[in-house]
This record gives C-alpha cells, structure tokens and sequence, in this order.
C-alpha cells in the first residue's frame, strides 16, 4: 500500500519496519514504537550481552552490527524524516512492555535521529 513495486524481484526495497517508519513519518508521528520479540539491540546479539539503552540512528549504523532487529533502512531514513525524532524497541513478550513504552517509559533500545 505504501510501497512502489521493486525494479527488480518481488520483494519491496522498504520492508515492513520501512514502511512503519514511512507511514508514521507522513501522518506526523514524533515517536514510534516497534513491538518485537526482542529486549532491543545489544553489542553482542549472539550473546544477548550488552544491551544498547539508547543510541542515535547514524551511531548503530557505525557500529557495524552482524544483525539488528529493525531494518537497516530505516537506521538510514531517520536522517530525513520529517517528523519522527525516534523509534523505541520493546520486547512484546514480558508483560506489561508495550503499556510502559506508550506511557513514555523507556523500556527495551530508543533510537534517536
């Protein structure tokens, strides 16, 4: 819905986590919270060891990571939205997460723009 059709393949350049990030952007969210099955990013995502409580978008890009749990695009759109200053990561598996994150409590990995 959000997404032109890719130039190559059927998989769309911006993916699930690009499009949530595109559409809240557009109707003028500051904030948006991805609700994963993850505590958010750590240093050693192996490991589970070192979670990032906050960081900015263009500092995790830096870091290099193996693998993150939100796409990498949208480490890259933060840099130009228009609206959304930062994303939260939330672990929607321990109770009680989601309602701390829409109350504004920092829960999981906040990543600023």
């Amino acid at each position: 819905m959000h997404e032109f059709p890719p130039a190559a393949g059927k998989i769309p350049p911006h993916r699930s986590d690009s499009g949530a990030l595109l559409l809240a952007d557009a109707y003028g969210a500051a904030r948006l919270t991805y609700v994963k099955d993850v505590d958010g990013v750590y240093r050693d995502p192996d490991a589970r060891d070192g979670l990032i409580g906050r960081i900015a978008a263009r500092d995790l890009l830096d870091l290099g990571l193996p693998s993150l749990p939100v796409d990498r695009l949208v480490l890259e759109l933060m840099a130009r939205t228009r609206h959304v200053t930062e994303f939260q990561l939330v672990n929607g598996l321990v109770p009680g997460n989601v309602t701390k994150a829409l109350a504004g409590e920092h829960v999981g990995t906040l990543v600023t723009g």
